[in-house]
């Protein structure tokens, strides 16, 4: 399979996603058509005992989904392509790890969370700023508190910080 969004490659029962379109790793409805292709396989093929996110550059992880892709023309589009990623992660029986070294902002977050584990350098920086703007992460808002607890969502969702 080849790319343009992602670098991906199996190796020893190992399979790795990279987010290949640095300095800022924006998911774009292209790039996460390919990650929801690179997810299927994943699923399908059985001698794979693990699945690791990495980024490639060292600015960020993942900015969050493309700005440009929220358009009225593209808007319907990206959020079921974006959606569709996160119910392949959750019907992935294998671990999952996302490794984070930089930033890991709104849908970067979120995608890093839907993973098992996380490993993030000291130097990254992880949020959700989309209040900041007037909007609220409905995929944040579902998710974490299940894994971060109900008031300490609301400090994030609500606060940015």
């Amino acid at each position: 399979m080849a790319f343009n969004h992602i670098a991906f490659k199996k190796e020893n029962k190992i399979a790795t996603i990279t987010l290949n379109v640095p300095p800022s790793n924006w998911l774009t409805i292209l790039m996460m058509k390919e990650i929801n292709e690179v997810l299927i396989d994943v699923k399908k093929d059985e001698s794979i005992q693990m699945l690791i996110f990495d980024q490639a550059g060292d600015k960020a992880f993942c900015d969050g989904v493309d700005v440009a892709d929220h358009t009225e023309d593209k808007v319907d589009e990206m959020i079921d392509v974006f959606h569709r990623m996160f119910r392949h992660l959750i019907e992935i029986d294998i671990p999952t790890v996302a490794v984070v070294n930089g930033r890991s902002l709104g849908g970067g977050c979120e995608l890093m969370s839907f993973c098992d584990i996380v490993v993030a350098s000291e130097k990254s920086r992880i949020g959700q700023p989309e209040i900041a703007v007037g909007v609220f992460p409905p995929v944040a808002a579902a998710w974490f508190p299940k894994i971060i607890g109900l008031k300490k969502t609301y400090e994030l969702l609500l606060t940015a910080r």
